[in-house]
C-alpha cells in the first residue's frame, strides 16, 4: 500500500474548512501536526488530514478556538506577509514550525523575537523574493 496523500483521490480524508481562522490558530494547528507526524495538506483554505487523525484533529481545534496564547517576548520584529496568499503563508507557519521559532500571527503579519529575526527573515527570503517590510517593534 502507498503512503497516505492529501491529494490522491483514493486516500480516506478528512477536510477543515479554517477560512475563518486566524493565521496565528492556523499556525497552531500546524505546528500540532508538525509535532505529531502527520500529513496533510491544503486545498486553498481547507486543512486536509487522513481520517484516522480526524478524533485528534477535532480535539486540537476545539482547543486552540478556545485559546488566546503569546509565544513571543522581549523586543519584536514584524515581518508582513499581507502580500502573500493562503498557500505561501501556511508553508511559511510550517517552516516556522519546523525551525521551532517562537512566533505569533497577526492577520497576515508575523512576530518573532528580535532574537530570532534574521534566522526567520532569511527563512522568509527562501519562500518569495517579495519586498517584505520588516517593522521593528520594540514595545
Amino acid at each position: 500500500m502507498s503512503e497516505w496523500s492529501p491529494y490522491d483521490e483514493d486516500s480516506p480524508k478528512v477536510h477543515y474548512d479554517l477560512a475563518n481562522w486566524s493565521p496565528d490558530h492556523q499556525s497552531d494547528l500546524v505546528e500540532l501536526l508538525v509535532e505529531s507526524e502527520i500529513l496533510h495538506g491544503w486545498e486553498g483554505s481547507e486543512l486536509i488530514v487522513p481520517d484516522w487523525a480526524e478524533a485528534m484533529v477535532d480535539d486540537w481545534c476545539s482547543k486552540i478556538e478556545g485559546e488566546n496564547r503569546t509565544f513571543v517576548d522581549g523586543p519584536e520584529i514584524e515581518f508582513d506577509l499581507s502580500e502573500w496568499d493562503t498557500h505561501q503563508l501556511s508553508r511559511c507557519a510550517e517552516a516556522l514550525v519546523t525551525a521551532r521559532i517562537p512566533h505569533r500571527w497577526e492577520s497576515a503579519i508575523v512576530v518573532v523575537s528580535e532574537h530570532d529575526a534574521l534566522a526567520t527573515e532569511k527563512l522568509i527570503e527562501s519562500f518569495d523574493d517579495l519586498g517584505i517590510e520588516i517593522i521593528v517593534d520594540e514595545s
